[in-house]
């Protein structure tokens, strides 16, 4: 029973790591979409 817990314990850990990563890669991508934006507008603007 305890390794059958243990064996729970682990799939939620790898649940809980790709939803972080999922969550991080979600996160940097729309940061990195926000500064190119911003920078091509800034770049417009100077021209």
């Amino acid at each position: 029973d305890a390794k059958h817990e243990w064996c729970d314990n682990q799939l939620s850990l790898h649940d809980f790591m790709y939803k972080s990563y999922r969550y991080a890669l979600d996160v940097i991508t729309k940061g990195y979409l926000a500064v190119v934006e911003s920078y091509g507008i800034r770049r417009a603007f100077n021209e």
